[in-house]
């Protein structure tokens, strides 16, 4: 049973991790990216709820091995744990306490964070009809979004979960927040938003709602400096006229070119993709993650299937460091444009990191895919970039419904 003592931990995840106890900060406990870290981060991100043997074997990838294994390396590392928290002098109190099968990282302290912030207003949002009520609530999950679900651990499984269900959320919660400032005329204000996003998200498409705010507020020069800006950005990545699609594609849906009434055919016109390109797709995360659902509702074919693969940049290593970050992801992103299938689609998930959708490959053929890709890198790429290949096969949304 709970018996809360004075005091308060509140944990930050967003855009880095901090943790603070009663205003004050607490001191680091060193490398996160430990088994033992790990568990801590994914407790405090619980907070009141806990979480169960099963998701915690799943933090320290250990679900599916011999039962007695995961259960002494969680009973190890637990142990690990308690014993660092005190060296660090957290305040008094027991922590990593296991209640029935449910694990909290403490029982004598509430635990608030960013995550559980973002969490409670999302479940309002499901109750509140009005539509200043959506604005105050959109606007204080817009403010408290800070950017990507603890960056420094962008590899693992669990955390990339937690990072694209958040950014999908702030996407189209700001893009909800976008549409009522616009209606109100709210420039100003939707400005702010919309240059925090393109700054926490560059890749997400949000310059040219921060170009038309300028244009909007008669601020032309700024606005042109911003094109000009994220023009630069997009053709270091993506290709020299990648920001015009973007911009071309706002401005048609901002002026309604889609909703005219009996121009079926000016409406196919305008979605054709213009620059038919012969190498993969590519798209922002959120719109990724839109087509990876999609796809997994489509009945799967006996023999074919769909695979997603994540490429991680390893390192930094002193080689990797004189390379540079831009030039080492537009290598990747070229060799990518020029490996894969036309009917592929990939996206830039963090930093260091890009995922790939492989559609319609035969069942059973993901270690080809993953050998030939990672030949034809030690071949064509850059030595001094090490990648990392990972795949699987996608979501199957009705296997449950075919398995009763």
């Amino acid at each position: 049973m709970r018996q809360e003592q004075s005091g308060q931990f509140y944990a930050a995840f967003l855009g880095g991790f901090s943790l603070t106890f009663s205003q004050g900060e607490l001191p680091a406990m060193g490398n996160m990216q430990s088994k033992m870290g790990q568990i801590m981060l994914a407790l405090l991100k619980a907070g009141d709820q806990g979480l169960n043997r099963r998701a915690l074997f799943r933090v320290i990838n250990m679900e599916g091995k011999e039962p007695e294994r995961p259960e002494r390396n969680l009973n190890q590392q637990v142990y690990l744990l308690r014993k660092r928290l005190c060296q660090l002098g957290y305040p008094p109190g027991k922590y990593i306490v296991k209640s029935g099968d449910i694990y909290y990282f403490t029982l004598d302290y509430s635990i608030q964070s960013d995550t559980g912030r973002l969490d409670q207003l999302l479940k309002t949002m499901g109750t509140e009809h009005s539509e200043e009520g959506q604005l105050s609530l959109l606007r204080q999950f817009c403010s408290v979004y800070r950017g990507e679900f603890l960056p420094a651990l962008r590899g693992e499984e669990w955390v990339m979960t937690e990072s694209a269900y958040y950014q999908k959320q702030y996407y189209q919660c700001l893009t909800r927040l976008c549409q009522i400032l616009r209606e109100k005329g709210a420039y100003e204000e939707m400005l702010e938003f919309a240059e925090t996003a393109s700054q926490i998200h560059p890749y997400d498409e949000w310059q040219p709602v921060v170009i038309e705010c300028l244009l909007k507020l008669n601020r032309r020069k700024e606005a042109l400096k911003v094109y000009e800006a994220s023009q630069k950005i997009f053709q270091e990545e993506l290709g020299s006229d990648a920001l015009d699609q973007v911009m071309e594609k706002y401005w048609n849906q901002e002026k309604g070119l889609y909703y005219a009434a009996g121009a079926l055919n000016r409406i196919r016109q305008e979605m054709q993709e213009k620059d038919r390109r012969k190498g993969p797709y590519f798209c922002s995360l959120p719109i990724f993650m839109d087509l990876y659902h999609m796809f997994a509702r489509l009945p799967h074919q006996e023999t074919k299937s769909n695979y997603l693969m994540l490429c991680t940049a390893k390192g930094l290593e002193e080689e990797q460091e004189e390379m540079g970050e831009e030039d080492s992801q537009k290598e990747f992103s070229e060799f990518l444009s020029r490996s894969i299938r036309r009917s592929d689609v990939f996206t830039r998930y963090s930093k260091n990191q890009f995922l790939i959708m492989f559609l319609d490959a035969l069942i059973g053929r993901e270690g080809r895919i993953l050998e030939r890709l990672q030949k034809k890198w030690q071949e064509e790429g850059d030595p001094k970039l090490q990648m990392e290949f990972l795949i699987s096969e996608t979501e199957d949304f009705w296997k449950g419904e075919r398995e009763k």
